[in-house]
Protein backbone atom coordinates (compact mmCIF):
# COMPACT_ATOMS: atom_id res chain seq x y z
CA UNK A 1 0.00 0.00 0.00
CA UNK A 2 1.86 3.21 -1.50
CA UNK A 3 -0.81 6.26 -1.19
CA UNK A 4 -3.05 6.78 1.76
CA UNK A 5 -4.73 9.27 3.05
CA UNK A 6 -5.36 10.45 6.67
CA UNK A 7 -8.42 12.42 8.09
CA UNK A 8 -9.17 14.00 11.49
CA UNK A 9 -11.51 16.21 13.03
CA UNK A 10 -12.65 17.67 16.16
CA UNK A 11 -16.01 19.66 16.15
CA UNK A 12 -15.86 21.05 19.55
CA UNK A 13 -13.15 22.16 22.26
CA UNK A 14 -14.55 19.77 25.01
CA UNK A 15 -13.96 16.83 22.48
CA UNK A 16 -10.49 17.30 22.95
CA UNK A 17 -10.62 16.32 26.40
CA UNK A 18 -12.65 13.18 25.56
CA UNK A 19 -9.87 11.50 23.70
CA UNK A 20 -10.77 12.75 20.50
CA UNK A 21 -7.84 15.47 20.00
CA UNK A 22 -6.38 16.15 17.17
CA UNK A 23 -3.04 15.13 18.11
CA UNK A 24 -4.47 11.73 19.54
CA UNK A 25 -6.62 10.88 16.45
CA UNK A 26 -3.14 11.78 13.84
CA UNK A 27 -1.20 9.99 16.84
CA UNK A 28 -3.05 6.59 16.35
CA UNK A 29 -3.43 6.92 12.19
CA UNK A 30 0.20 7.47 11.47
CA UNK A 31 0.88 4.61 13.33
CA UNK A 32 -2.16 2.58 11.57
CA UNK A 33 -0.41 4.15 8.26
CA UNK A 34 3.06 2.89 8.92
CA UNK A 35 1.81 -0.65 9.84
CA UNK A 36 0.18 -0.95 6.55
CA UNK A 37 3.90 0.52 4.88
CA UNK A 38 2.40 3.51 3.38
CA UNK A 39 5.24 5.45 1.44
CA UNK A 40 2.90 8.63 1.00
CA UNK A 41 0.86 10.20 3.28
CA UNK A 42 -1.25 13.01 3.02
CA UNK A 43 -2.96 14.69 6.04
CA UNK A 44 -6.22 16.66 6.07
CA UNK A 45 -7.20 18.37 9.63
CA UNK A 46 -10.35 19.90 11.06
CA UNK A 47 -10.51 21.84 13.54
CA UNK A 48 -13.60 22.81 15.32
CA UNK A 49 -16.14 21.32 12.37
CA UNK A 50 -19.20 19.59 13.04
CA UNK A 51 -19.34 16.36 11.46
CA UNK A 52 -23.12 16.45 10.66
CA UNK A 53 -22.50 18.81 7.64
CA UNK A 54 -20.22 18.49 4.82
CA UNK A 55 -19.26 22.04 4.34
CA UNK A 56 -15.78 21.66 5.89
CA UNK A 57 -12.55 22.85 4.07
CA UNK A 58 -10.21 20.29 4.80
CA UNK A 59 -12.51 17.66 4.00
CA UNK A 60 -13.53 19.27 0.81
CA UNK A 61 -10.20 19.69 0.05
CA UNK A 62 -9.28 16.08 0.26
CA UNK A 63 -12.81 15.24 -1.70
CA UNK A 64 -11.86 17.20 -4.38
CA UNK A 65 -7.94 15.93 -4.67
CA UNK A 66 -9.61 12.42 -4.64
CA UNK A 67 -11.42 13.16 -7.45
CA UNK A 68 -9.55 15.10 -9.86
CA UNK A 69 -5.43 14.52 -8.58
CA UNK A 70 -3.31 12.04 -10.88
CA UNK A 71 -2.04 10.12 -7.82
CA UNK A 72 -4.52 7.09 -6.89
CA UNK A 73 -4.87 6.48 -3.48
CA UNK A 74 -4.81 3.30 -2.07
CA UNK A 75 -7.00 3.75 1.59
CA UNK A 76 -8.50 6.74 3.37
CA UNK A 77 -7.33 6.17 7.42
CA UNK A 78 -9.28 7.36 10.16
CA UNK A 79 -9.43 7.35 14.12
CA UNK A 80 -13.59 6.45 13.97
CA UNK A 81 -15.99 6.35 11.14
CA UNK A 82 -17.95 9.04 12.74
CA UNK A 83 -15.03 11.31 12.09
CA UNK A 84 -15.95 11.14 8.80
CA UNK A 85 -19.84 12.38 8.95
CA UNK A 86 -22.27 12.39 12.10
CA UNK A 87 -24.83 11.99 9.03
CA UNK A 88 -26.25 9.04 7.51
CA UNK A 89 -26.98 11.03 3.75
CA UNK A 90 -23.48 12.66 4.04
CA UNK A 91 -21.83 9.25 4.78
CA UNK A 92 -23.40 8.11 1.77
CA UNK A 93 -22.00 10.92 -0.04
CA UNK A 94 -18.29 10.46 1.01
CA UNK A 95 -18.65 6.15 -0.26
CA UNK A 96 -19.69 6.99 -3.10
CA UNK A 97 -16.86 8.88 -4.05
CA UNK A 98 -14.35 6.83 -2.62
CA UNK A 99 -15.92 3.65 -3.82
CA UNK A 100 -15.60 5.32 -7.46
CA UNK A 101 -11.95 5.63 -6.93
CA UNK A 102 -11.28 2.44 -5.21
CA UNK A 103 -10.40 3.60 -2.48
CA UNK A 104 -10.66 1.59 0.80
CA UNK A 105 -11.52 3.06 4.49
CA UNK A 106 -9.31 2.36 7.12
CA UNK A 107 -9.91 2.87 10.88
CA UNK A 108 -7.13 2.56 13.88
CA UNK A 109 -9.74 0.29 15.82
CA UNK A 110 -8.40 -2.31 13.38
CA UNK A 111 -11.79 -1.80 11.39
CA UNK A 112 -11.24 -2.16 7.18
CA UNK A 113 -14.24 -1.06 4.85
CA UNK A 114 -14.04 -1.81 1.40
CA UNK A 115 -15.67 -1.00 -2.06
CA UNK A 116 -17.90 -4.19 -2.40
CA UNK A 117 -21.73 -3.88 -1.64
CA UNK A 118 -22.00 -5.67 1.81
CA UNK A 119 -18.68 -3.55 3.43
CA UNK A 120 -20.42 -0.18 2.03
CA UNK A 121 -24.16 -1.41 3.55
CA UNK A 122 -22.15 -1.74 7.11
CA UNK A 123 -20.51 1.97 6.59
CA UNK A 124 -24.16 3.21 6.01
CA UNK A 125 -26.29 1.56 8.82
CA UNK A 126 -23.27 2.66 11.20
CA UNK A 127 -23.74 5.95 9.76
CA UNK A 128 -27.21 5.98 10.71
CA UNK A 129 -26.39 4.88 14.07
CA UNK A 130 -24.39 7.58 14.73
CA UNK A 131 -26.74 9.74 13.51
CA UNK A 132 -29.30 8.30 15.96
CA UNK A 133 -26.92 8.25 18.58
CA UNK A 134 -26.51 11.83 17.85
CA UNK A 135 -30.24 12.61 17.92
CA UNK A 136 -30.75 10.49 21.27
CA UNK A 137 -28.10 12.61 23.07
CA UNK A 138 -30.13 15.68 21.72
CA UNK A 139 -33.23 14.72 23.22
CA UNK A 140 -31.60 13.79 26.53
CA UNK A 141 -30.06 17.29 26.64
CA UNK A 142 -33.60 19.07 26.34
CA UNK A 143 -35.33 16.88 28.97
CA UNK A 144 -32.43 17.45 30.92
CA UNK A 145 -33.23 21.49 30.49
CA UNK A 146 -36.98 20.54 30.97
CA UNK A 147 -36.39 19.33 34.39
CA UNK A 148 -33.97 21.42 35.43
CA UNK A 149 -36.69 24.37 34.90
CA UNK A 150 -39.34 22.55 36.67
CA UNK A 151 -36.48 22.53 39.58
CA UNK A 152 -36.71 26.33 39.32
CA UNK A 153 -32.74 25.91 38.08
CA UNK A 154 -31.76 27.81 34.97
CA UNK A 155 -28.60 27.47 33.03
CA UNK A 156 -25.48 30.03 34.22
CA UNK A 157 -25.79 33.29 31.92
CA UNK A 158 -25.28 37.09 32.39
CA UNK A 159 -28.19 39.10 32.91
CA UNK A 160 -28.41 42.56 34.07
CA UNK A 161 -29.04 43.35 37.15
CA UNK A 162 -28.79 39.95 38.47
CA UNK A 163 -25.60 37.43 39.51
CA UNK A 164 -26.05 33.91 38.71
CA UNK A 165 -25.65 31.56 42.22
CA UNK A 166 -23.81 28.52 41.38
CA UNK A 167 -25.12 26.96 44.69
CA UNK A 168 -29.23 27.26 43.61
CA UNK A 169 -28.83 27.15 40.35
CA UNK A 170 -30.70 30.40 39.80
CA UNK A 171 -30.19 34.60 40.54
CA UNK A 172 -29.59 36.72 43.42
CA UNK A 173 -30.27 40.29 42.78
CA UNK A 174 -27.10 42.75 42.00
CA UNK A 175 -28.45 45.35 44.01
CA UNK A 176 -26.27 48.34 42.43
CA UNK A 177 -28.10 47.32 38.91
CA UNK A 178 -31.17 46.81 40.70
CA UNK A 179 -31.30 50.52 41.31
CA UNK A 180 -31.01 50.96 37.32
CA UNK A 181 -33.84 48.40 36.48
CA UNK A 182 -35.99 50.24 39.14
CA UNK A 183 -34.91 53.68 38.19
CA UNK A 184 -36.10 52.67 34.80
CA UNK A 185 -39.30 51.43 35.05
CA UNK A 186 -39.99 54.83 37.67
CA UNK A 187 -39.13 56.94 34.64
CA UNK A 188 -41.37 55.45 32.56
CA UNK A 189 -44.55 54.42 33.96
CA UNK A 190 -44.47 57.21 36.49
CA UNK A 191 -42.68 60.11 35.08
CA UNK A 192 -43.48 58.73 31.45
CA UNK A 193 -40.22 59.60 29.85
CA UNK A 194 -39.62 57.91 26.80
CA UNK A 195 -37.08 55.29 25.90
CA UNK A 196 -35.38 57.36 23.76
CA UNK A 197 -35.16 59.78 26.75
CA UNK A 198 -33.79 57.16 29.11
CA UNK A 199 -31.04 56.05 27.21
CA UNK A 200 -29.74 59.71 26.97
CA UNK A 201 -30.48 60.10 30.61
CA UNK A 202 -28.34 57.30 31.62
CA UNK A 203 -25.62 57.94 29.26
CA UNK A 204 -25.02 60.96 30.43
CA UNK A 205 -24.58 59.30 34.04
CA UNK A 206 -21.53 56.99 32.28
CA UNK A 207 -23.61 53.99 33.66
CA UNK A 208 -22.03 50.62 32.44
CA UNK A 209 -24.34 49.18 29.89
CA UNK A 210 -25.65 45.76 30.42
CA UNK A 211 -23.33 44.19 28.02
CA UNK A 212 -20.19 46.44 27.46
CA UNK A 213 -18.18 46.38 24.12
CA UNK A 214 -14.71 47.52 23.46
CA UNK A 215 -15.07 49.90 26.91
CA UNK A 216 -17.64 51.82 24.94
CA UNK A 217 -20.78 52.34 27.43
CA UNK A 218 -23.76 52.96 25.46
CA UNK A 219 -27.27 52.48 26.35
CA UNK A 220 -29.77 52.46 23.27
CA UNK A 221 -33.34 52.85 23.10
CA UNK A 222 -33.67 49.18 22.00
CA UNK A 223 -31.70 48.47 25.22
CA UNK A 224 -34.10 50.33 27.43
CA UNK A 225 -37.22 48.93 25.87
CA UNK A 226 -35.89 45.06 26.16
CA UNK A 227 -35.83 45.51 29.75
CA UNK A 228 -39.17 46.88 29.93
CA UNK A 229 -40.71 43.99 27.84
CA UNK A 230 -38.04 41.26 30.54
CA UNK A 231 -40.43 39.81 32.59
CA UNK A 232 -37.90 38.59 34.47
CA UNK A 233 -37.70 41.93 36.56
CA UNK A 234 -41.15 41.07 37.96
CA UNK A 235 -40.18 37.66 39.16
CA UNK A 236 -40.98 35.39 36.45
CA UNK A 237 -37.76 33.60 33.84
CA UNK A 238 -39.73 33.15 30.67
CA UNK A 239 -37.22 29.57 29.58
CA UNK A 240 -37.38 27.07 26.61
CA UNK A 241 -38.57 29.81 24.89
CA UNK A 242 -36.48 29.82 21.91
CA UNK A 243 -35.74 26.76 19.59
CA UNK A 244 -31.97 26.71 18.46
CA UNK A 245 -31.31 24.75 15.36
CA UNK A 246 -27.85 23.91 13.05
CA UNK A 247 -29.03 24.42 9.54
CA UNK A 248 -25.18 24.98 8.09
CA UNK A 249 -22.06 24.99 10.10
CA UNK A 250 -22.22 28.89 10.33
CA UNK A 251 -25.99 29.65 10.67
CA UNK A 252 -28.20 28.42 13.11
CA UNK A 253 -32.06 28.83 13.13
CA UNK A 254 -33.68 30.52 15.37
CA UNK A 255 -37.31 29.94 15.67
CA UNK A 256 -39.79 30.73 18.73
CA UNK A 257 -41.85 27.66 20.43
CA UNK A 258 -44.99 27.68 20.84
CA UNK A 259 -46.01 29.69 24.50
CA UNK A 260 -47.47 26.65 25.79
CA UNK A 261 -44.26 24.78 25.72
CA UNK A 262 -42.58 27.63 27.66
CA UNK A 263 -41.69 27.19 31.10
CA UNK A 264 -41.42 29.44 33.67
CA UNK A 265 -38.94 30.01 36.11
CA UNK A 266 -39.16 31.75 39.51
CA UNK A 267 -36.49 34.65 39.99
CA UNK A 268 -36.12 37.17 42.53
CA UNK A 269 -38.43 40.14 41.46
CA UNK A 270 -36.74 43.54 40.77
CA UNK A 271 -39.56 45.17 40.23
CA UNK A 272 -43.10 44.67 41.24
CA UNK A 273 -45.72 42.78 39.13
CA UNK A 274 -48.29 46.02 38.94
CA UNK A 275 -45.25 48.14 38.26
CA UNK A 276 -44.11 45.83 34.98
CA UNK A 277 -47.91 45.42 33.79
CA UNK A 278 -48.38 49.37 33.83
CA UNK A 279 -44.76 50.16 31.71
CA UNK A 280 -46.81 47.43 29.39
CA UNK A 281 -49.95 49.01 29.06
CA UNK A 282 -47.65 51.87 28.14
CA UNK A 283 -45.77 50.12 25.51
CA UNK A 284 -48.71 48.80 23.91
CA UNK A 285 -50.43 51.83 23.82
CA UNK A 286 -47.60 53.74 22.44
CA UNK A 287 -47.71 50.91 19.58
CA UNK A 288 -51.11 51.23 18.93
CA UNK A 289 -51.21 54.78 18.57
CA UNK A 290 -48.74 55.66 15.72
CA UNK A 291 -49.73 57.55 12.80
CA UNK A 292 -52.47 55.39 10.59
CA UNK A 293 -51.40 56.95 7.50
CA UNK A 294 -47.53 57.16 7.26
CA UNK A 295 -46.06 59.77 5.82
CA UNK A 296 -44.53 58.88 2.47
CA UNK A 297 -40.77 60.03 2.58
CA UNK A 298 -39.29 59.98 -1.37
CA UNK A 299 -35.93 58.88 -0.49
CA UNK A 300 -36.29 56.74 2.29
CA UNK A 301 -33.18 54.61 2.60
CA UNK A 302 -31.10 56.24 0.03
CA UNK A 303 -29.87 59.32 2.00
CA UNK A 304 -25.76 58.54 3.00
CA UNK A 305 -23.81 61.79 4.70
CA UNK A 306 -21.36 63.14 2.31
CA UNK A 307 -18.88 63.84 5.28
CA UNK A 308 -18.67 60.19 7.24
CA UNK A 309 -20.49 57.76 4.43
CA UNK A 310 -22.86 56.83 6.75
CA UNK A 311 -26.70 56.18 6.73
CA UNK A 312 -28.74 59.82 7.88
CA UNK A 313 -32.12 59.04 8.79
CA UNK A 314 -34.92 60.73 9.37
CA UNK A 315 -36.08 62.48 12.71
CA UNK A 316 -38.86 63.93 14.09
CA UNK A 317 -38.45 67.55 16.25
CA UNK A 318 -41.38 69.97 17.67
CA UNK A 319 -40.86 73.39 17.49
CA UNK A 320 -43.33 75.09 19.77
CA UNK A 321 -44.59 78.37 18.91
CA UNK A 322 -47.25 80.68 20.86
CA UNK A 323 -50.33 78.72 20.10
CA UNK A 324 -49.29 75.48 18.31
CA UNK A 325 -46.29 72.64 18.26
CA UNK A 326 -44.83 72.21 14.89
CA UNK A 327 -43.51 68.64 13.62
CA UNK A 328 -40.34 69.26 11.54
CA UNK A 329 -38.79 66.23 9.60
CA UNK A 330 -35.11 65.88 9.29
CA UNK A 331 -32.39 63.85 7.50
CA UNK A 332 -30.01 63.21 10.49
CA UNK A 333 -26.81 61.10 10.22
CA UNK A 334 -27.20 58.63 12.21
CA UNK A 335 -23.40 59.25 14.03
CA UNK A 336 -25.53 62.35 15.83
CA UNK A 337 -28.83 59.95 16.55
CA UNK A 338 -26.47 57.56 18.30
CA UNK A 339 -23.62 59.27 19.87
CA UNK A 340 -25.64 61.09 22.77
CA UNK A 341 -23.49 59.37 25.01
CA UNK A 342 -19.92 59.96 23.34
CA UNK A 343 -19.20 57.13 20.81
CA UNK A 344 -15.87 57.45 19.17
CA UNK A 345 -17.17 58.16 15.81
CA UNK A 346 -17.89 61.58 15.62
CA UNK A 347 -19.63 63.84 12.26
CA UNK A 348 -19.99 67.37 12.12
CA UNK A 349 -23.03 66.76 9.65
CA UNK A 350 -25.52 69.54 9.81
CA UNK A 351 -29.09 68.16 10.13
CA UNK A 352 -31.68 69.08 6.52
CA UNK A 353 -35.19 69.21 6.81
CA UNK A 354 -36.20 66.73 4.49
CA UNK A 355 -39.03 68.35 2.40
CA UNK A 356 -35.94 71.03 1.18
CA UNK A 357 -33.93 67.98 0.04
CA UNK A 358 -36.83 66.25 -1.42
CA UNK A 359 -37.42 69.18 -3.60
CA UNK A 360 -34.04 69.38 -4.21
CA UNK A 361 -33.42 65.90 -5.59
CA UNK A 362 -36.55 65.97 -7.10
CA UNK A 363 -35.92 69.45 -9.43
CA UNK A 364 -32.41 67.92 -10.19
CA UNK A 365 -33.50 65.29 -11.54
CA UNK A 366 -35.95 66.98 -13.87
CA UNK A 367 -33.33 68.52 -15.36
CA UNK A 368 -30.65 65.34 -15.49
CA UNK A 369 -33.88 63.31 -17.09
CA UNK A 370 -34.63 66.49 -19.49
CA UNK A 371 -33.25 64.33 -22.48
CA UNK A 372 -31.77 61.17 -23.03
CA UNK A 373 -28.69 63.83 -24.07
CA UNK A 374 -28.53 65.24 -20.52
CA UNK A 375 -29.13 61.71 -19.10
CA UNK A 376 -25.96 60.13 -20.87
CA UNK A 377 -23.91 63.37 -20.49
CA UNK A 378 -24.35 63.03 -16.27
CA UNK A 379 -24.09 59.58 -16.14
CA UNK A 380 -20.27 59.85 -18.29
CA UNK A 381 -19.56 62.35 -15.68
CA UNK A 382 -21.13 60.40 -12.52
CA UNK A 383 -19.79 56.65 -13.41
CA UNK A 384 -16.61 56.87 -12.01
CA UNK A 385 -14.40 53.67 -11.31
CA UNK A 386 -15.72 51.02 -9.35
CA UNK A 387 -13.64 51.69 -5.77
CA UNK A 388 -16.12 49.12 -4.67
CA UNK A 389 -13.97 46.17 -5.64
CA UNK A 390 -11.05 47.84 -3.79
CA UNK A 391 -12.91 47.64 -0.45
CA UNK A 392 -13.85 44.19 -1.50
CA UNK A 393 -10.39 42.63 -1.37
CA UNK A 394 -9.44 44.78 1.50
CA UNK A 395 -12.28 43.15 3.59
CA UNK A 396 -11.86 39.44 2.34
CA UNK A 397 -7.91 40.03 3.16
CA UNK A 398 -9.24 40.79 6.68
CA UNK A 399 -11.26 38.08 6.85
CA UNK A 400 -8.80 35.18 6.37
CA UNK A 401 -6.48 37.21 8.94
CA UNK A 402 -9.52 36.98 11.02
CA UNK A 403 -10.11 32.94 10.09
CA UNK A 404 -5.90 32.55 10.46
CA UNK A 405 -6.35 34.00 14.42
CA UNK A 406 -9.21 31.54 15.07
CA UNK A 407 -7.08 28.29 13.73
CA UNK A 408 -4.53 29.62 16.34
CA UNK A 409 -6.37 29.95 18.99
CA UNK A 410 -7.73 26.41 18.43
CA UNK A 411 -4.73 25.52 18.04
CA UNK A 412 -3.40 27.00 21.32
CA UNK A 413 -6.07 25.02 23.40
CA UNK A 414 -5.31 21.67 21.99
CA UNK A 415 -2.23 22.54 22.96
CA UNK A 416 -3.09 23.38 26.11
CA UNK A 417 -1.85 26.93 26.06
CA UNK A 418 -5.63 28.35 26.52
CA UNK A 419 -8.37 27.33 28.66
CA UNK A 420 -11.31 26.76 27.85
CA UNK A 421 -13.23 29.70 28.75
CA UNK A 422 -10.41 32.22 27.61
CA UNK A 423 -10.22 30.35 24.03
CA UNK A 424 -14.42 30.15 23.99
CA UNK A 425 -14.88 33.75 24.74
CA UNK A 426 -12.08 34.72 22.22
CA UNK A 427 -13.74 32.53 19.65
CA UNK A 428 -16.87 34.31 20.04
CA UNK A 429 -15.71 37.80 19.63
CA UNK A 430 -14.12 36.62 16.39
CA UNK A 431 -16.91 35.30 15.03
CA UNK A 432 -19.09 38.08 15.55
CA UNK A 433 -16.59 39.96 13.85
CA UNK A 434 -16.15 38.09 10.85
CA UNK A 435 -20.42 37.77 10.98
CA UNK A 436 -20.37 41.26 10.17
CA UNK A 437 -17.35 41.09 7.45
CA UNK A 438 -19.42 38.66 5.99
CA UNK A 439 -22.18 40.38 5.66
CA UNK A 440 -20.30 43.25 4.28
CA UNK A 441 -18.69 41.10 1.78
CA UNK A 442 -21.93 39.62 0.91
CA UNK A 443 -23.83 43.28 -0.25
CA UNK A 444 -20.41 44.15 -1.70
CA UNK A 445 -20.35 40.95 -3.87
CA UNK A 446 -24.13 41.79 -4.76
CA UNK A 447 -23.38 45.08 -5.74
CA UNK A 448 -19.98 44.36 -7.99
CA UNK A 449 -22.41 41.59 -9.70
CA UNK A 450 -24.86 44.40 -10.69
CA UNK A 451 -25.31 45.68 -14.04
CA UNK A 452 -25.83 49.29 -14.73
CA UNK A 453 -28.96 49.87 -16.13
CA UNK A 454 -28.96 51.97 -19.48
CA UNK A 455 -29.79 54.94 -20.18
CA UNK A 456 -32.78 53.80 -22.67
CA UNK A 457 -34.44 51.66 -19.63
CA UNK A 458 -33.31 55.00 -17.18
CA UNK A 459 -34.87 57.50 -18.90
CA UNK A 460 -38.64 55.41 -19.75
CA UNK A 461 -38.51 54.74 -15.73
CA UNK A 462 -38.62 58.56 -15.20
CA UNK A 463 -41.18 59.48 -17.81
CA UNK A 464 -43.32 56.39 -17.18
CA UNK A 465 -45.93 58.99 -15.81
CA UNK A 466 -46.78 62.63 -16.31
CA UNK A 467 -47.77 64.65 -13.10
CA UNK A 468 -46.86 61.80 -11.15
CA UNK A 469 -48.51 62.28 -7.58
CA UNK A 470 -46.09 62.01 -4.35
CA UNK A 471 -46.88 58.10 -3.99
CA UNK A 472 -45.94 57.56 -7.83
CA UNK A 473 -42.47 59.80 -7.08
CA UNK A 474 -41.73 58.10 -4.73
CA UNK A 475 -41.50 54.61 -6.90
CA UNK A 476 -40.02 56.52 -9.53
CA UNK A 477 -36.99 57.72 -7.29
CA UNK A 478 -36.61 54.30 -5.80
CA UNK A 479 -36.06 53.21 -9.03
CA UNK A 480 -33.57 54.57 -10.58
CA UNK A 481 -31.44 56.21 -7.62
CA UNK A 482 -29.07 53.95 -5.98
CA UNK A 483 -27.87 56.30 -3.01
CA UNK A 484 -28.02 60.40 -2.07
CA UNK A 485 -24.83 61.70 -0.45
CA UNK A 486 -25.73 64.94 1.07
CA UNK A 487 -23.96 67.50 2.85
CA UNK A 488 -24.62 71.15 4.32
CA UNK A 489 -22.25 73.58 3.70
CA UNK A 490 -24.30 76.72 5.32
CA UNK A 491 -22.48 78.78 7.94
CA UNK A 492 -25.58 80.24 9.49
CA UNK A 493 -24.05 81.02 13.27
CA UNK A 494 -26.97 80.39 15.00
CA UNK A 495 -29.25 81.88 12.63
CA UNK A 496 -32.06 80.67 9.98
CA UNK A 497 -31.09 81.04 6.06
CA UNK A 498 -31.82 78.80 3.18
CA UNK A 499 -29.79 75.42 3.46
CA UNK A 500 -27.05 75.19 0.98
CA UNK A 501 -26.45 72.08 0.01
CA UNK A 502 -23.82 69.77 -1.33
CA UNK A 503 -25.64 66.70 -3.64
CA UNK A 504 -24.36 63.69 -5.04
CA UNK A 505 -26.93 61.44 -7.40
CA UNK A 506 -25.73 58.13 -8.01
CA UNK A 507 -27.93 56.69 -10.45
CA UNK A 508 -28.41 52.30 -11.02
Amino acid sequence: MNNVIIYARVSTLIQAEQGYSIDAQLEDCRKKAQELGATNIEEYIDRGKSGKFLERPELQKMLYNIKHSEMKYDALIIYKLDRLSRDSMGLAYIIKILQQNNIKIISTDGAHYGTNPQDILIMQMMGSISEFENALRKERSIRGKIEKRRQGKIDKVKKYGFIYNDKKKNFDINKEEAEIIKKIFNWFTEERIGAFKIAKRINKLKIPTPLPSKNIHIWHENTIRGILRDESYAGTMHTMKYKFEKISIKKIKKTIRPKSEWIDVSVPAIVEKITWEKAQEILNDNKNNKRNTKNIWLLQGLVLCNICKKPMYIKQTITKSKNTNNKVFYFRCRTKIYNHAGLPEKCDARSVQVNVVEDLVWNTLLKIFYSKETLEKYLKRNRKENTENILLEELITKRQTLLNKKNTITDWFLDGKLEEDIATEKLNKLNMELDTLNLRIKMLKKNATKQPATIESLYNKFHEVNNPDREKKKEIIQSIVDKIYLERLDDTNGKYCVPKLKLNIILY
